[in-house]
Parts: structure tokens; C-alpha cells; sequence
């Protein structure tokens, strides 16, 4: 039976065409020992990118502010390449936060954390691209709640240093 490009589109249209449960599904990727560093003998780069969108409450009496940011962190990791798509070689499997979440409990990431916080930060949009070759685009949108120093000894002539201390770590999933 042969069916023209417009009834196959047409079917796709009526019956629906899901590429979520695929690209969001964790599993193609799973190896052994994938919380250990992609790199044992070397350390694995990650270049990351850290953005502020707002810095807002920021209270004398209690020493801390309020930022909304975005980090972006990319990193390599050959174990988790794939075999492309033949029409589209250079598209990555784009993870939901949910299968973002799953796969980053299973594998090895750069972890980073605001060291000054009062408390942790609140994570709101989150999402992980995969590319056939292995390399790795972590998204993540976040409030946080720093703690800062003042002097402010000749009140209201003084300074307030907002001071944002970021800290990554080197260690594998089991450490």
C-alpha cells in the first residue's frame, strides 16, 4: 500500500506525532560508572556562563539580597554519544526537567553551588541538551538569597558590597 507525502502528513496530524517520550527518556544514554568524572586521569573542563537578571530585596537589617539568574554549564562527556538521526546529524536530544533531573542523578556533572547563600537556592527552569558527539548544555534559571557585608558605621553614608561567591566542585558522584 503506498500513501502520497500528504496522507502520511495528514495521519501525523490526526494521530499525533510525539518525539517527547524519545527525547526525553534518559535510557539510551545509560553506561556503566557514569558518576565517576568522564575523565578519571584529567580534570573535565566546563565552561560556565552565569547571568543576572535581577537583584532585588536587599536588607540592611538581615544582611542579604535577592538575585534571579540563569547558569548555563557545558561540558563533554564522550560516554554518552549517540548515533544521530540521518536527516538531522547535528540535533541534540533535548531532556524535559524531569528527565533532566533522572539523568543528572545517574551520571557525572559539574557541581556548583553560591557559597554565601542563606539558604539554598530555588531552582525554577531547568533543562539538558545531549549532542550526538557527547557534549553537554546544562540550563538552569534560579533564585537565590545571598548574605552580604556592610559598613555602615555613618549610616546612610555608607557601602554595601553585594558579593556573589560561587563555588564548583572536583569529585566524583560517590564522594
Amino acid at each position: 500500500m503506498k500513501f502520497s507525502k500528504y496522507a502520511v502528513l495528514l495521519m501525523v496530524l490526526i494521530f499525533g506525532f510525539s518525539t517527547s517520550a524519545v527525547a526525553a527518556s534518559p535510557e539510551p544514554f545509560l553506561i556503566n560508572d557514569l558518576q565517576q568524572s568522564p575523565n578519571p586521569d584529567n580534570p573535565t573542563q566546563a565552561d560556565v556562563s552565569f547571568f543576572i537578571d535581577n537583584i532585588s530585596d536587599i536588607d540592611l537589617n538581615t544582611g542579604s539580597y535577592k538575585i534571579v539568574g540563569q547558569m548555563v554549564v557545558e561540558w563533554r562527556d564522550p560516554r554518552l554519544a549517540f548515533t544521530p538521526d540521518p536527516d538531522y546529524p547535528d540535533r541534540p536530544r533535548n531532556l524535559n526537567a524531569d528527565a533532566a533531573s533522572e539523568l543528572l542523578k545517574k551520571i557525572w556533572e559539574p557541581v556548583f553551588e553560591i557559597s554565601n547563600e542563606r539558604e539554598e537556592r530555588k531552582t525554577g527552569v531547568v533543562s539538558l541538551n545531549v549532542w550526538p558527539d557527547g557534549r553537554i548544555r546544562y540550563y538552569e534559571k534560579f533564585d537565590s538569597f545571598p548574605n552580604f557585608q556592610s559598613n555602615l558605621a555613618f549610616y546612610p553614608y555608607g557601602t554595601v558590597d553585594l558579593n556573589l561567591v560561587m563555588t564548583g566542585f572536583l569529585q566524583d558522584r560517590g564522594e
